[in-house]
């Protein structure tokens, strides 16, 4: 459960990096194409499906969850094609920041799942001790 939970904040706060505005002195140096751009929007991206995986590991004692992961995946698809995209145009960000936020609502919606599981285990089990 921990792990789950620290892979949702990891993708959160990639998620939140991806998107924070630079200041203008640092956009002036990096410019919309630069490697440091990129290679932020690249570990962001990453850590997105780092955190989907995890909670795919976690399919066998969630059985519940499959298919919110699958939704996660498919924008993820979305997400992966909006960035890599040879020009950034105005519906191209919208895409990226549409589908980052429906990922990052999965996760949400599969942690509460996994809360709400887990309390019931543990009251399961205390009546079950009784």
């Amino acid at each position: 459960m921990y792990r789950i939970s620290l892979l949702v904040l990891a993708a959160v706060l990639a998620a939140c990096s991806l998107f924070s505005a630079p200041s203008a002195s640092a956009q002036a140096l990096e410019g919309p194409k630069s490697p440091v751009l990129k290679a932020r929007t690249d570990k962001a991206v990453n850590d997105l499906k780092v955190a989907i995986a995890g909670f795919d590991d976690s399919k066998a004692e969630f059985p519940k969850l499959a298919e919110q992961i699958e939704m996660a995946r498919v924008q993820m698809i979305f997400f992966d094609n909006a960035l890599s995209a040879s020009q950034r145009s105005k519906e191209q960000l919208t895409i990226v920041a549409t589908t980052s936020e429906r990922v990052l609502s999965e996760m949400d919606a599969m942690t509460a799942e996994i809360i709400k599981q887990l309390a019931s285990r543990s009251v399961q089990g205390a009546t079950a001790r009784k």
